[in-house]
């Protein structure tokens, strides 16, 4: 663009000279455009995805509300199951949820690249560090690791998880109508010192995936019966695989606070196996996540929340941040990945686990959760995390009554 404007400041500046010289400059750029759009243009019509017309392509998806992308791109998922394709004024985009399609390309340091500043869904991306350039990204995750790891910031989360239970027995216990988690964990998130070090989406990562794992166990409560059992009993306290991390890890696979992750193809790639696509250099995809750990083909009833699968006795170990998972009766590397890449662990992961632990286990300790949300209810959208449109809210019941 810039290139553009300076050529054309030459133009004028020479047209006494050459009066067609801005014509003809015109031209060549219109041609220019139109060979790049039917070239990247006959690349996509070869690949599923939505109806496409040429220059605007698949505008119907550009034009979605925000409110309505999320649940709309999922729709597409569960319609072209082998990944999908959507196209649009010369911007080309190829979404995968394939583990073996998402190793190919996270494991080449060719597709490194984070920003995609041309993607088509920039907006519903908004601007979050899934698409940060890599020096932001490092930079950020320097300075939150630090942060995360002082047993003085420990200490001080400790202190603000205590605050929330005694803030749940002065002013949320048994309301006919719930408590508003969204306006409850946010206070609580809010008042632990030091969390300026966190970034927005950090903190939004952190915020939700607390929300999503109370409001999980108010509506199990055979779940949440035995995390109280295991809580006060003290099972498995010096266990890394207890049935706390199983639930947690049961809850960011349903939930991922990451839904989607970017990278832009260093080189021309063939992708998905038995459907090989080819896929040209330059070409923007976005793994979505959400549809990737719903996969039957890499979990056993996808919908279905159940713990169970991430404890030492079942069929899968699975540890964040270099995720194994069952895949025909072996282990894949690349189908649970809550926090985005394997190889680049999300720079709020820590922090995340961290609150979603303290929490659950300070409140179902102290408080049965009774559900006034149904999961069935759940709205979901995407706003540089996943959550829901509306609040969720829960009943707290004291223990001690």
């Amino acid at each position: 663009m810039i290139w553009d404007i300076m050529i054309l400041i030459i133009i004028d500046l020479l047209r006494e000279k050459v009066p067609y010289l801005r014509t003809v400059y015109v031209y060549f750029t219109l041609f220019n455009f139109m060979v790049r759009q039917f070239t990247s243009y006959g690349v996509a019509s070869s690949i599923p995805g939505p109806r496409m017309f040429p220059i605007i392509g698949s505008i119907s998806l550009l034009l979605t509300p925000q409110r309505k992308m999320f649940k709309k791109l999922m729709n597409y998922c569960k319609l072209y199951p082998n990944g999908f394709r959507y196209w649009c004024f010369g911007s080309f985009t190829y979404n995968t949820y394939s583990a073996e399609s998402i190793e190919k390309i996270l494991t080449n340091s060719k597709h490194g690249q984070r920003n995609a500043s041309s993607g088509l869904l920039r907006t519903y991306l908004n601007g979050s560090s899934i698409t940060s350039s890599a020096n932001k990204w490092v930079m950020q995750h320097e300075k939150t690791s630090d942060s995360i790891k002082s047993s003085d910031f420990r200490s001080k989360f400790l202190d603000q998880t205590k605050w929330l239970k005694e803030e749940i027995q002065r002013n949320e216990l048994k309301k006919p109508d719930g408590s508003n988690l969204q306006k409850l964990i946010s206070r609580y998130l809010l008042g632990v010192d030091g969390i300026q070090e966190i970034d927005q989406i950090g903190y939004d990562k952190a915020l939700n995936a607390i929300i999503f794992t109370l409001s999980m166990l108010a509506n199990y409560h055979d779940v949440q019966q035995r995390l109280y059992e295991e809580i006060t009993l003290k099972l498995d306290e010096d266990n890394d695989e207890n049935y706390l991390n199983a639930v947690v890890k049961e809850v960011l696979r349903l939930y991922p606070p990451v839904t989607v992750v970017e990278r832009i193809l260093g080189e021309e790639t063939i992708i998905d196996g038995e459907n090989a696509v080819k896929l040209p250099a330059k070409t923007c995809v976005q793994i979505q996540i959400y549809a990737l750990h719903r996969d039957a083909k890499y979990f056993e009833n996808p919908e279905q929340f159940d713990p169970n699968r991430f404890l030492n006795d079942s069929l899968a170990k699975y540890t964040s941040g270099s995720p194994t998972c069952v895949y025909n009766g072996d282990h894949h590397p690349f189908a649970y990945i809550p926090f985005g890449t394997s190889d680049l662990n999300c720079i709020d992961q820590k922090f995340a686990e961290m609150a979603i632990g303290a929490v659950a286990t300070e409140i179902v300790k102290h408080f049965e959760l009774k559900p006034i949300t149904k999961v069935e209810d759940f709205d979901l959208m995407h706003d540089s995390v996943l959550k829901t449109q509306e609040p969720i809210r829960v009943e707290f019941v004291s223990r001690a009554a």
